[in-house]
């Protein structure tokens, strides 16, 4: 009779840790799907902000009928979007590496939006200043002007000497 007692306590005690040991086995694997779908979340966001952000930028050398406003706007947008997606990622529970990669291709896509609009920017600064200064020309001495008809000859030499120079 002890000895069916005995086998009877020690079944009960190796269903008992199994139980246990199944839990705790489930929890683990629980614990690790879920940080699974938070990094593959993670890096479905910053990849659709690659997407964009690669779009974004062959708009400046494909051909298309977008403004430079658009562009800025755009560009703007998307990097709103990118910051969230870090933010995100900062706040997120991952290991990590994984949270140094996703921070560090997400700060490096913002960084290079952000040289990209600021050398459209300039770029446009420049074509606008080449169309400003290309539009200016010196006043003919020949054709009468506001100060000729107005101040006479004097006046006239002096705005002469007031002209700036054309490269």
């Amino acid at each position: 009779m002890k000895s069916k007692l005995r086998m009877g306590a020690m079944a009960v005690a190796a269903i008992v840790i199994a139980m246990v040991a199944y839990a705790q086995i489930a929890q683990i694997l629980t614990e690790r799907r879920i940080k699974r779908e938070a990094v593959q979340q993670q890096q479905d966001k910053m990849a659709v902000n690659s997407v964009g952000a690669e779009s974004l930028l062959k708009t400046e050398y494909i051909s298309s009928s977008i403004s430079y406003a658009e562009f800025f706007d755009k560009a703007a947008e998307r990097n709103k979007s990118i910051d969230s997606a870090i933010t995100a990622a900062q706040a997120t529970k991952l290991d990590p590496d994984s949270k140094v990669a996703l921070l560090e291709y997400g700060q490096a896509l913002e960084e290079t939006l952000r040289s990209q609009s600021m050398y459209t920017r300039k770029r446009l600064a420049v074509s606008n200043a080449q169309t400003i200064s290309s539009a200016r020309w010196p006043i003919s001495p020949a054709l009468p002007t506001m100060n000729t008809l107005i101040l006479g000859k004097r006046s006239e030499r002096m705005m002469q000497r007031r002209k700036p120079k054309m490269p």
